[in-house]
């Protein structure tokens, strides 16, 4: 931490407190990587010949970077974007997935 930061924070009564003040400092830095995330998550579509594990891997790591950014997006929405992202071919799946839980 520079000398500058260390003085402000000399008096704060517990780590929460410098934990809050510094998100509100810094935060906002993060915004346009979360919309950078988000944006990549939604518009991401499994590519011909792709594979399912691959391409839930790969929606399974911005969702993880997304938690890592403080966003929690609820699992039946998470779910939803992924059956949203297959190939049309998984359209039965898909139908029956959602009729049979």
């Amino acid at each position: 931490m520079n000398d500058e930061l260390q003085r402000y924070f000399e008096d704060a009564k517990n780590a929460a407190d410098i934990h809050l003040h510094l998100k509100e400092l810094f935060g906002e830095q993060t915004r346009p990587l979360r919309h950078a995330t988000v944006k990549e998550l939604i518009s991401l579509r499994m590519r011909d010949g792709a594979s399912v594990h691959e391409h839930g891997v790969r929606m399974i790591g911005l969702v993880q970077k997304l938690v890592g950014m403080d966003l929690v997006l609820p699992a039946k929405l998470t779910t939803d974007v992924f059956l949203l992202s297959l190939q049309s071919s998984f359209d039965p799946f898909v139908v029956n997935f959602n009729m049979n839980k």
